[in-house]
C-alpha cells in the first residue's frame, strides 16, 4: 500500500492518478477525485453526497446504524454489484454448485438484516438525534464540525493536554478514545513503511480525543460531559 498524509481534519484531499481507498474519518467526507475510488463510509451515514465508486458502510456495534457486526458495500454500477453478490456467498450464484472463482462466506444472517432493516426505518430520527447532539459539542467546545456525527471528534492544543484531558474525564466516569494510530506505524506496516513521515498525521494522532455521542444520550448526560470538559480548559 501507499500512504499519504492528511490535511488538518484528517483527511485525504486532492486529485490522483491511480485508484484510490479514501477514508471519510470520524464523519467527515473526504473530498477527492481519482480513477477509482473505494469509499470508506464506516463512520458516515446519512443523506450525502457519496462519491466513491464503491461505497463501504459498518454496521458494527458502535456505528450510526448497527445490527451488532458487519457492514455493506453500495455500488451504481451494475457489473460491481453483480461481483460483490457472487464474492459474498462463496461465487455462488444460487442456480448450481458450480463456483468459477474464489469466494468468500461474509453474507449477513436474516437476523442480522431484519434487524438492520428496522434500523432503517427509524434512520431520519436517529440522525437527527445525532445532529443535534454533535452541533451542541461544536457550540460549546469548539469541537469539529462533521458532516454526520459517529463519536465527537475533540482536538486539544497538545499531547500533553490531550493526556490530561483523558484522564480528567476517566476519573469521571466518562469513557473516551484516542484518534487512530497510524497505518504505517502498525507491525503489518512498520518494517517497510516506518520511514515514512506523515507530520500532520502523526500531530492529530497524539491530540485528538473522541468524546462519547450515542442516539440515545440525554441532555442531562451530554451536560455532565461538556462541564467536565470545561473543569479542565478553564483551570
Amino acid at each position: 500500500p501507499l500512504f499519504v498524509d492528511v490535511n488538518e481534519r484528517g483527511l485525504i484531499e486532492g486529485e490522483f492518478d491511480k485508484p484510490i481507498i479514501a477514508v471519510d474519518l470520524y464523519g467527515k467526507m473526504a473530498e477527492v477525485k481519482a480513477p477509482f475510488i473505494v469509499e470508506d463510509a464506516a463512520e458516515v451515514f446519512g443523506k450525502l453526497p457519496y462519491y466513491g465508486d464503491i461505497v463501504c458502510f459498518s454496521f458494527f456495534y458502535n456505528k450510526i446504524i448497527t445490527v451488532g457486526q458487519g457492514g455493506a458495500c453500495l455500488t451504481n454500477d451494475e457489473s460491481l454489484a453483480k461481483e460483490m453478490k457472487l464474492l459474498r456467498h462463496h461465487y455462488y450464484d444460487g442456480t448450481s454448485y458450480y463456483h468459477l472463482k474464489d469466494g468468500y462466506n461474509v453474507s449477513q444472517s436474516g437476523i442480522h438484516a431484519a434487524i438492520g432493516l428496522a434500523q432503517l426505518e427509524r434512520a431520519d430520527e436517529i440522525l437527527e438525534k445525532r445532529k443535534v447532539l454533535g452541533e451542541r459539542y461544536v457550540k460549546e467546545l469548539g469541537a469539529w464540525e462533521c458532516d454526520a456525527y459517529w463519536y465527537q471528534p475533540y482536538l486539544c492544543e497538545t499531547k500533553n493536554e490531550k493526556e490530561k484531558l483523558k484522564k480528567h474525564l476517566e476519573e469521571k466516569g466518562i469513557a473516551t478514545r484516542d484518534f487512530f494510530t497510524l497505518l504505517h506505524e502498525q507491525p503489518p506496516f512498520e518494517e517497510k513503511l516506518l520511514l515514512l513521515e506523515m507530520p500532520i498525521a502523526k500531530d492529530l494522532s497524539e491530540r485528538g480525543l473522541l468524546l462519547p455521542l450515542y442516539s440515545t444520550m440525554t441532555a442531562k448526560e451530554q451536560d455532565y460531559i461538556i462541564e467536565s470538559v470545561k473543569e479542565i480548559l478553564d483551570k
